[in-house]
């Protein structure tokens, strides 16, 4: 502790006395110490230490490098003195507050109760919060194509005009024309295109890879660069998908084939009689044409796993698992396979699982959007749509 300092006020006898108290007991102390040692603190209980191995800081002993706080010593390169009285970790301090575990410190001065905090404002424990740059694509009646970034309620900006298809992935944005030519850019939403190739009836995009199916069903696959050469895939193709390293196609003949790892790789057979196919993560799922919706997990050649039926269209994110079902209600599960299903809309025409967004097509043409949780708010997001895209939220 700092020691008190006496301060006479009844004449200068007093005075006289304390100065010869003062000198006698410092004499004293400082005879105790070791020659080469010095003393700390008032000399009645002031202590020895060696100035090779440690410092006095403010009455108090601390070895070198450390400094006093409240009568303990601390390392500034390591931890802050408070008020003259509290050390902080460094790894606590948010301004002139030290944090617990589990708290969060927002903008440098203002802690939050919780581990999270989003867009400068402290989160609620088990709150979400939006992905930044999280894209919206959207096709209008007529080919418009408008894109937002950001929350749910940003406004539109429009792109371009005769499109007829929509994907996103990351910061890139493809489409393909109404005339059958396909454009990829990345980057900012108003970016220059880069034209990828004409005759084209499908685009999809993940990661670095751009993949096209042609109107004669031959599927072509590019990394890398927008501007890097094609590699034919295979042909016969009716439709492709694309997820990390995965490839997955539907013959013309309703057989379903994935590989992953190089564009190369070995083609392993799913199923046949297959009318869609989905991929995220480790997980396949694959739609029959009788209407059934079978998942398998991990390697290619597991086993499947019958997941229900009446399904018209399915869409995998994450540990999400979408379908819509043949009278037109959109249901989503969480986490594993077998899991109970949440129901999530009605008079859908079209839906699409990206990270914890969920966007499903009214019939009547309006795009509605959520985040979050499944049990979340919609946003409307505009009437007289005709296609939709969106990024993970």
């Amino acid at each position: 502790m700092t020691p008190k300092r006496f301060r006479p006020s009844n004449g200068p006898l007093l005075s006289i006395l304390l100065s010869l108290f003062v000198a006698l007991v410092s004499t004293e102390a400082l005879a105790q110490c070791p020659t080469g040692w010095s003393t700390c603190g008032f000399p009645l209980g002031g202590a020895c230490y060696f100035p090779g191995s440690s410092n006095c800081s403010n009455g108090t002993v601390c070895g070198l490098g450390s400094e006093e706080c409240g009568g303990a010593c601390y390392r500034p390169t390591l931890e802050t003195c408070l008020n003259g009285m509290y050390i902080c970790s460094n790894a606590y301090l948010c301004g002139t507050y030290c944090m617990r575990r589990g708290q969060t410190c927002l903008e440098g001065n203002q802690v939050c109760p919780t581990a999270q905090a989003c867009r400068g404002q402290c989160l609620e424990a088990g709150g979400y919060c939006p992905t930044d740059g999280a894209r919206i694509g959207m096709l209008k009646q007529g080919g418009q194509l408008y894109l937002k970034e950001g929350p749910l309620t940003e406004l539109w900006n429009t792109v371009t005009g005769d499109v007829a298809s929509v994907a996103l992935a990351g910061n890139r944005i493809g489409i393909v024309k109404t005339n059958g030519e396909a454009y990829v850019k990345e980057g900012t939403w108003d970016a220059a295109w880069v034209v990828q190739s004409s005759d084209i009836k499908a685009i999809a995009l993940a990661g670095n890879r751009i993949g096209v199916l042609k109107q004669n069903g031959q599927f072509f696959l590019k990394e890398g660069a927008l501007t890097g050469l094609w590699n034919l895939v295979t042909g016969d193709v009716a439709s492709i998908s694309l997820s990390g390293d995965r490839i997955g196609i539907i013959k013309t003949n309703g057989e379903a084939f994935v590989k992953e790892g190089a564009w190369n790789a070995a083609w392993v057979l799913m199923s046949g009689d297959v009318t869609a196919l989905a991929l995220e993560g480790d997980r396949v799922g694959m739609l029959k044409n009788n209407g059934q919706f079978f998942l398998k997990e991990g390697a290619l050649t597991e086993l499947w796993n019958m997941v229900t039926g009446d399904v018209q269209a399915i869409s995998l994110s994450g540990n999400r698992i979408g379908v819509l079902k043949t009278d037109s209600h959109v249901f989503v599960k969480e986490g594993a396979w077998d899991g109970p299903w949440e129901w999530v809309s009605s008079s859908v025409t079209a839906f699409q699982l990206s990270g914890t967004g969920i966007a499903v097509l009214a019939s009547n043409g309006e795009l509605y959007v959520k985040e979050g949780p499944a049990t979340s708010l919609w946003t409307m997001e505009s009437g007289d749509c005709t296609g939709f895209a969106i990024t993970p939220r």
